[in-house]
This record gives structure tokens, sequence and C-alpha cells, in this order.
């Protein structure tokens, strides 16, 4: 369990799926709701989490914010997650809240399931925000980068441990979740989404290399899509200057 460091407008709620208490907060308005959607190892008690769900808040959107399982107040298990068990979250969610059209907005990972999720709900979605989007990240950003000890042990013992800039525990990579990752890949064909995209990420990211958004950019089908580049900013993104982007990006598909 984790404790937010925001002043929550509302209190957490939970379901499940596959046997996993999956954590979420909800606000109902008047208008088409926007789902955020975090990064890989993130949860839903952080700087742009807030600040999407107060903006759809107070413009009377409805707004989920979630933790994926085995990430923030989820239940589950890293050593057997994977991107196929995220998305299913997702879809699960949005499916017992959401009966209409919806806006999703994502960071990292979570852009890359936001653009699977649209993918999934079609027309229903209306439009996009990616934050530093990660996609295709566990071939890209996991099996690209793995050193050929980090493969001997995947192969050998099915896992290994990476030390993360963000966190002060290791991240545990497993075989499982590179080889689920496969069935997703998006950056070889064209990605079939016609709404409107918006694309954010900082020249300085030295996790997710912007080109990944230039990529992504260019294999949307929608013509209504746009990447904006912010000067030596990080993976983050979550600078006032950071977030106020994000809400001006979120107000041109709304």
């Amino acid at each position: 369990m984790t404790e937010s460091d925001f002043d929550w407008p509302v209190d957490l709620r939970f379901t499940e799926r596959a046997g996993n208490k999956l954590a979420y907060r909800i606000s109902h308005g008047s208008k088409k709701p926007i789902v955020y959607l975090g990064g890989f190892h993130s949860n839903m008690n952080g700087e742009k989490a807030f600040a999407v769900f107060n903006f759809a808040r107070d413009n009377d959107h409805s707004v989920i914010c979630l933790d994926y399982s085995c990430h923030g107040d989820s239940e589950g298990d890293y050593r057997t997650a994977t991107v196929s068990d995220w998305l299913a979250d997702v879809i699960h969610v949005i499916s017992e809240n959401i009966d209409g059209e919806f806006y999703l907005c994502g960071s990292s990972m979570g852009a890359w399931i936001s653009l699977l999720t649209a993918l999934h709900f079609g027309e229903r979605v209306k439009g996009i925000v990616t934050i530093a989007a990660a996609t295709d990240m566990t071939h890209r950003f996991i099996w690209q980068r793995c050193q050929d000890e980090h493969k001997n042990l995947l192969n050998t013992q099915g896992y290994f441990e990476w030390m993360s800039p963000y966190d002060e525990e290791p991240y545990l990579l497993t075989k499982e979740l590179i080889e689920d990752g496969k069935k997703h890949l998006l950056l070889d064909n064209e990605i079939p989404i016609d709404c409107p995209v918006r694309l954010l990420h900082g020249t300085n990211d030295e996790e997710v290399v912007w080109q990944t958004s230039l990529d992504t950019l260019e294999k949307l089908r929608c013509k209504d899509v746009t990447l904006k580049l912010f000067k030596d900013a990080n993976h983050r993104l979550s600078e006032p200057d950071n977030l106020r982007e994000i809400i001006r990006a979120l107000k041109s598909i709304l």
C-alpha cells in the first residue's frame, strides 16, 4: 500500500480482476470522461495524475485514475505481471465505469497502453494525450538495452533486477514480460487510430528517447496529430510548466 502526498477530493475505490484488487479514483461530471494511465512502476499518486484529475473535475468532466495490478495500491506480483495484464486491468475499470465515449491521457508505459486501449475501444475514444510515450517499451527499452549477462539471466532464471533512477528498490524485469510485450508492438506497422492525438516529450529524456514519440506520430493513421518537444526536459515532465502544457494539450482535444 502507498500513501498519497496529495489531498485527493475523492477516496480510493476497488474492483477485482483475475484475483487481484485494483485501486482507482473516480469523479463524476456531466462531460465525457478522461482516463489517466501512469507509467511502469508508477502509481496514481503523482503530480501528473493529480493535475489531470483536478483539471477534469474542475471542468465538469468525469475522470478516472487507476493503479495497474502490482502498482501502487493495487494487488499483484511483478514476477508474473505482463502488458496484457495491465491492458486488461484498464479495459476492466473502463468497462465497469464508462458507457460511452471518453478521452485517454497516458504517461510513459501508460501512453503505450493508451494506444492499445484506443485500439480496443475504437471510435469510443475521442482523443489521446501521450506524455513521454514509451511505445513498444518491452522491446525498445528493455530487451534492446539488455547486456549479455541480462539475457543470460532471462534464459536461466527468467528475470533480472535493474536499478531505476527513480526508485531505491530494483525493478524486476522478467522474460514473461518481454515475451508478452511482443503481442502488443505497434511501431512496425500503421497504428489504426483516427482520433486526435497530442504527443509531449522532453529532449533530455534518457529513459525513453524523444524520437519514440516521433516514430509513434509517423505510424498513427490520424491526421490531427502533433508532437511538442520540451528542450532539456527529462522523462518525468512533472514540473509546473510541464503540467500546464499537459493541460493545454488536453484542452485542445476536448
